[in-house]
């Protein structure tokens, strides 16, 4: 069912408000934010092989949707420190290529950095700058006479557990309304998202889980993700539900509430895991939106994993390079700082379900698995 009563009704309310919670003019809504990023590639892309600059541990629902908008997705390698990639990374990346396309600089998790000379570098060289959600929720919290707009459009999501966390949906936000009236025509073509949407996202979310293989759990077998493209793709075109403006509103409401209860958690996961001292270290980025605590072991993560699973606490090893999953598409040679970040990296809610006392008891199991007791 297509959704153009709905995204009329966004129109004259939730699109523009949107727009404003950002520092941009309006918005329009989608069923996930990997719809609107297709939606947003395919109006803007000039040519074939139309570049699309990211990292290179980035979400593999971005890599869906440029697959899906027929770009070349060109992969920019991440620090084995930070896990993203330095802002040189990305200017000396677009400078490798002939023609301008879209460059979208990324968080981890909420963690990140400044992309100042991305940007220049983007508007001086007709390079199309997309900012990533994390980045533009600090523009909630500052003075309208402050801000900075940092892109030419934005990406923003709404799913389980983002700052802004309505359980659903995503936008493209921006100043251009041309475009803005481009992407709501397209989202008037796709249908609504469903139940049956939300099923498929997390039976794939399931299967890459499985297929990452490790201790325990067999061998990696991260490379048959790639078989299962035509099923990721029908993620990539969906409307916003009916029927969900008000959480999204409520949800906006909320989120310096909900923020500040993440950064109170970033702190008590830094408190807690200091049990293990040099065994692990700490992102250096700034935390202005968390929505994942970030750490890196030295050594076993996977046997850490495995135990803490087994244990029923639930722990990421987000994000490995797309390289993994996508071998055919995008080849299979790792950089050093990726291998590393891969191999060591940790990932722990911030929500309630994860209190000061269960971070606590995280800690003395990963601690008793490093000693060997």
């Amino acid at each position: 069912m297509l959704n153009k009563l709905n995204l009329k009704k966004q129109s004259h309310h939730i699109r523009p408000k949107i727009g404003n919670v950002f520092g941009y003019s309006s918005s329009v809504l989608f069923g996930r934010a990997r719809s609107g990023l297709r939606a947003l590639l395919e109006i803007i892309k000039t040519k074939e092989k139309f570049p699309f600059v990211v990292p290179s541990n980035i979400c593999p629902s971005v890599a869906t949707a440029a697959f899906a908008s027929d770009v070349e997705l060109i992969l920019v390698p991440v620090s084995s420190l930070t896990g993203l990639p330095s802002d040189e990374d990305f200017v000396n990346q677009m400078k490798k290529i002939d023609e301008p396309g879209v460059v979208m600089p990324s968080h981890l998790y909420g963690f990140s950095q400044s992309y100042a000379k991305s940007y220049k570098y983007a508007c001086e060289n007709n390079w199309f700058f997309l900012e990533n959600d994390t980045c533009a929720t600090q523009a909630i919290y500052s003075s309208s006479s402050s801000r900075e707009k940092k892109s030419h459009a934005l990406l923003v999501s709404f799913g389980s557990g983002k700052v802004i966390d309505c359980g659903v949906g995503g936008a493209v936000v921006s100043n251009d309304f041309g475009l803005i009236a481009e992407l709501a025509d397209k989202a008037k073509t796709y249908p609504l998202y469903s139940e049956k949407a939300e099923t498929l996202e997390d039976q794939s979310i399931l299967v890459r889980r499985l297929l990452r293989g490790g201790e325990g759990r067999g061998p990696d077998m991260r490379h048959l993700f790639e078989k299962l493209l035509p099923y990721e793709v029908i993620g990539t075109e969906l409307s916003f539900p009916d029927g969900k403006e008000q959480d999204l509103e409520s949800a906006i409401d909320n989120s310096r509430k909900t923020l500040e209860s993440r950064i109170n958690a970033v702190r008590e996961w830094e408190d807690a895991l200091s049990l293990l001292g040099t065994g692990i270290s700490f992102s250096n980025l700034s935390y202005n939106n968390p929505w994942r605590f970030v750490a890196r072991l030295e050594r076993d993560r996977d046997r850490v994993v495995s135990s803490l699973r087994g244990l029923g606490h639930d722990v990421g090893t987000n994000y490995p390079s797309l390289r993994c999953f996508f071998p055919d598409r995008l080849g299979v040679l790792l950089s050093e700082g990726e291998k590393i970040w891969e191999a060591g990296v940790l990932n722990f809610w911030l929500g309630t379900k994860y209190d000061k006392g269960r971070k606590k008891k995280i800690a003395e199991i990963i601690y008793r698995e490093l000693s060997g007791d």
